[in-house]
């Protein structure tokens, strides 16, 4: 209940002012009174110019000074958003200064008398960075973020692909694993880390690893077996144990240089298991831990496989034998994949660590994009970090070439047969099931390459823009036309051997641009009558999409599966295009 206050009956409430009268008083205030500001587009203003914000430190930072052969630098660490940042020495310089007392504005000027150098950019950018990582006392909203991510959870898409990212990359972290890290650590853990485990370790993996050469030629050890169901069947769970022990062994690793492994756990990563550790906290070690932690993890590879491979050739008619090799060549295949530094995974980050590169493909790729040959015309000499940029930018690219040719030529031998033992309902249901799970996992790298297509096609409409190719109508025409006469007979006069697979991932990009359009204007059209003639647009993309993709499997079932998906697609864009008919017409 409210109370409420009575009055006596003879006296009266004073009557209310108006609205109007208290917006005229409101206005007749002093509008240079600082507690009263009146002027809210200035007041708007003032809050939104960085240039008199006053950053403030956080609370509880931690400050470790390294070095490198560039010299001293800090990285800063916020534990409770176990975020990182490295600085330079300036920008230290200007951390320090971060008071709350100063604004940026001030900041400029004092960095000006002490460096003799305007950095407006610098401390902009340094402040920004800072707000990003949660090293300020202001945390970042990220309230645009927050409402896509939610309204694309409401999508018919994203509930329609729930199965898809379960079987994908469905992950289940483990609650406290720092503690159970420091457990097994402290009760034995770092026995691994001593002289003679070291030493052990050294033989296994050198020894095992020529053993385990001689047995790939050896007929008593096949790789999957006969029956497809059952050797992929072994083969998963052969693959657990290398992964976890992989991901550990990053972990224990990190354990031992004394920093945290706050979250990590197990996954489905395109239905194999997988593992994944947080060992970010090792970069307020020095380059030697950071080595140690990368190397620890395909190190582990190395010596199960090893050991496998000298129980193998001491024991061969053991009952396990097939299940020892599975395990072995999954924990070699792992450690030899991970070091290859031209992929994103432990050889990379290992290289970048040794030779003291940040972010070494992101700085490699743009060197070659945009400095490469303007050195070269110039006949300028080349620094060191710039001959790196240069060779590992050109092997990033002829890798990229190589694996997507590969691809191309498994698509045609291994998934086309797959497809059509599907199609053919041949074999029991866990073959049929491999045999979908490994069609699901080509559809899947068609997919990235597509988008990367996609996304390279996005800067080459941009850069057209700015040439003004489609600046009127004629011109846009002309520009589309070549563009299409290109990507039409470009890979029959390239790579003839490739044209199919090259046509293929061409035709999903620009499928998959259809597909996406149609739902950004669903989404745009929410409740409108013509919704439902998007979302046909976009089922009828998907139906042809499918059909390219079965028409480029050389057999008859995939043909006649292929000319039904190409009806079904042209009917759903006939009906969807009788319903946003008027919208389209004007």
């Amino acid at each position: 209940m409210v109370a409420q206050e009575t009055k006596p009956s003879g006296e009266q409430s004073p009557a209310l002012p108006s609205v109007w009268e208290a917006v005229r008083r409101g206005l007749a205030t002093d509008s240079t009174a600082d507690d009263h500001p009146s002027n809210i587009w200035q007041t708007l203003k003032s809050k939104v110019d960085i240039a008199q914000s006053r950053p403030a430190r956080a609370d509880g930072i931690v400050i470790n000074a390294l070095e490198d052969r560039t010299g001293r630098y800090h990285v800063l660490k916020n534990p409770r958003a176990r975020t990182y940042l490295r600085l330079t020495p300036q920008e230290f310089w200007l951390w320090e200064r971060l008071d709350g007392t100063r604004s940026v504005q001030d900041l400029v000027v004092a960095f000006f008398v002490e460096y003799h150098t305007f950095a407006l950019s610098l401390v902009v950018g340094l402040v920004e960075r800072l707000h990003a990582k949660h090293l300020l006392r202001e945390s970042p909203q990220r309230v645009f973020e927050d409402v896509n991510r939610t309204l694309a959870e409401r999508t018919i898409a994203y509930r329609l692909t729930w199965p898809a990212r379960v079987l994908l990359t469905r992950p289940w972290a483990i609650g406290g694993l720092d503690k159970l890290i420091t457990r097994l650590h402290r009760r034995g853990g770092w026995l691994f880390y001593t002289l003679p485990a070291q030493i052990c370790y050294l033989i296994i993996s050198l020894v095992g690893g020529y053993l385990f050469i001689r047995l790939l030629g050896d007929p008593r050890f096949t790789f999957g077996g006969e029956a497809l169901g059952a050797g992929i069947a072994l083969l998963w769970l052969a693959a657990i144990l290398p992964i976890v022990i992989h991901e550990l062994g990053h972990a224990v690793t990190t354990k031992h240089y004394g920093c945290d492994v706050p979250y990590g756990g197990l996954m489905l990563y395109f239905g194999m298991p997988a593992a994944f550790v947080d060992t970010s906290d090792i970069w307020m070690q020095g380059r030697r831990a950071r080595l140690a932690v990368t190397w620890a993890g395909p190190y582990t590879g190395l010596v199960i496989g090893g050991f496998g491979a000298i129980v193998l050739w001491l024991f061969p008619d053991l009952t396990l034998a097939p299940f020892i090799f599975q395990m072995a060549t999954v924990a070699m295949f792992t450690a030899v994949l991970n070091l290859n530094p031209l992929i994103k995974l432990d050889g990379y980050y290992l290289l970048s660590d040794a030779l003291e590169i940040p972010q070494l493909r992101e700085r490699s790729l743009a060197f070659v994009r945009h400095k490469c040959l303007p050195k070269l015309s110039k006949r300028e000499r080349f620094s060191r970090d710039e001959l790196i940029f240069v060779a590992f930018g050109v092997l990033s690219a002829v890798w990229t070439v190589y694996v997507i040719l590969v691809s191309l030529v498994v698509w045609n031998a291994r998934v086309a047969s797959s497809a059509q033992t599907i199609l053919a309902g041949i074999g029991d249901p866990i073959a049929l099931f491999v045999n979908g799970l490994l069609i699901l996992l080509a559809l899947s790298f068609l997919t990235l390459v597509g988008l990367q297509l996609y996304q390279f096609g996005q800067t080459i409409v941009a850069r057209a823009r700015r040439a003004r190719l489609l600046s009127d109508s004629r011109r846009a025409a002309l520009t589309i036309s070549l563009a299409a006469l290109v990507l039409a007979f470009s890979p029959n006069l390239l790579a003839p051997e490739l044209a199919t697979g090259m046509n293929l991932v061409i035709g999903l990009a620009a499928f998959g641009w259809f597909v996406r359009s149609a739902f950004d204007i669903v989404g745009k059209l929410r409740g409108s009558p013509y919704t439902p003639g998007w979302l046909t647009c976009a089922a009828a993309g998907v139906a042809l999409a499918l059909a390219q993709i079965f028409r480029a499997l050389a057999f008859a079932e995939a043909q006649d599966v292929a000319r039904g998906l190409d009806v079904a697609g042209l009917a759903l864009l006939g009906i969807a295009l009788g319903v946003v008919w008027q919208l389209l017409a004007g």
